[in-house]
């Protein structure tokens, strides 16, 4: 079940029973303040009662926060919006160095594309949507980049020999056989998707050639600008 809400306030219909509740936002992307359970686990939900003899339960003011960066730093997407985003820290790459810098595309449109290997819909949706658009836009590789940015901070996968030998099965299965056309970088310590406060996968971020990036960025306001200003 979802609610949404403008005014911060959500309330649900629901019979007794025990639930779990994730409450977040979007511009800006925040979400429960992570709690630490028990056994050591982070929880970004938390667990409460519907009592059968109770007819309103309030669960007062939730806790929702900004995420934070590997610094400890709060982060919000939004406020990189019509600006230059931050630097990208990468532990290894395919198709750019791995030193790359965003700067580096300055003059051209860039898909950055926030994936990880055990995100379901990054490997059945995303991604082929990426290799079908690449190979559609060949006649426009002069003028747009994409760069997938792999979180592989979970399988403490650094190098690319790493991730390789994890996304073959992937490969081989979803991909039919072919590697991703575009360069890949390895996200390795997490560095990177937690300066730009990125809490899910697929996040898809388009920067535009002056290196800034757009508010509502995306592969149709990417192929949108490819055809109006074709030279």
């Amino acid at each position: 079940m979802q609610c949404g809400s403008f005014r911060g306030e959500v309330s649900f219909l629901l019979p007794p029973g025990t639930y779990e509740l994730t409450v977040g936002s979007q511009l800006p992307s925040a979400s429960l303040r992570p709690r630490k359970q028990p056994d050591g686990a982070v929880a970004r939900s938390m667990l409460f009662e519907v009592p059968s003899n109770q007819v309103k339960c309030d669960l007062g003011v939730l806790d929702v926060a900004l995420p934070r960066d590997k610094d400890g730093i709060p982060r919000d997407l939004t406020e990189y919006f019509g600006k230059a985003p931050p630097e990208l820290e990468i532990t290894d790459a395919r198709g750019v160095p791995k030193n790359v810098k965003l700067v580096d595309f300055h003059g051209k449109w860039v898909i950055l594309d926030f994936w990880a290997l055990w995100c379901g819909p990054c490997i059945r949706k995303s991604l082929p949507e990426l290799m079908e658009f690449y190979e559609e836009h060949s006649a426009d590789r002069d003028r747009f980049e994409v760069l997938a940015i792999c979180n592989t901070e979970q399988e403490k996968a650094q190098t690319m020999a790493a991730y390789d030998a994890l996304a073959a099965p992937l490969v081989e299965g979803a991909w039919s056989g072919k590697q991703l056309p575009f360069p890949v970088l390895l996200d390795g310590e997490g560095r990177t998707y937690s300066k730009y406060g990125v809490q899910g996968w697929p996040t898809m971020l388009l920067i535009n050639p002056e290196g800034h990036l757009v508010k509502g960025g995306d592969l149709a306001m990417l192929a949108k600008n490819l055809r109006e200003q074709k030279p």
